[in-house]
């Protein structure tokens, strides 16, 4: 292992990595928060489906009409974009700060590069077992660009200070 990284991170410069990988990691955000709203969403908010799951809960979903039917699904999607949108904000701003070193948003980073390469991967997975779940080309290439940061921090020692570390 330690000769394949030795291999993949030979010609970077650990101060360059240190201060631009976690523009990488924004960058696959990105590319989710794209593929989110274009492709998932939309597979997610099928108006058959959520009509029945609408239904369920409250019968009188059977009175409005098309139009208003419309403009919920919307307003469903729109919360999500937000939702998605206001993660991607806060990643941000802890993605400039981590490439300032600050040790709260390196350790952030750290830990959520490690954490979305492992859902990722889940996630890939799941599509090869799963017919529900469609195979997604952008997952699989965000997956390897937060493990490109993840594995590139380890490598180069950039990794979250912690109390043990410090008495040294």
């Amino acid at each position: 292992m330690k000769a394949f990284l030795n291999q993949i991170f030979q010609n970077v410069n650990p101060k360059i990595f240190a201060k631009y990988s976690p523009f990488i990691s924004l960058f696959a955000d990105c590319i989710l928060l794209y593929y989110i709203k274009t492709k998932m969403l939309p597979r997610l908010f099928q108006r058959e489906q959520i009509y029945a799951l609408l239904e369920r809960t409250n019968p009188e979903v059977r009175y409005l009409s098309m139009q208003e039917f419309e403009s919920l699904v919307e307003i469903l999607q729109s919360s999500f974009i937000l939702s998605f949108t206001v993660i991607i904000a806060f990643n941000a701003i802890m993605y400039a700060l981590a490439g300032r070193g600050k040790p709260f948003a390196v350790k952030f980073l750290y830990g959520y590069t490690f954490s979305t390469c492992l859902l990722s991967a889940l996630e890939l997975i799941g599509s090869v077992f799963s017919q529900r779940i469609p195979f997604s080309w952008a997952t699989l290439i965000t997956m390897f660009l937060y493990l490109y940061v993840y594995l590139g921090m380890r490598y180069f020692k950039i990794l979250p200070k912690t109390k043990k570390n410090r008495a040294r």
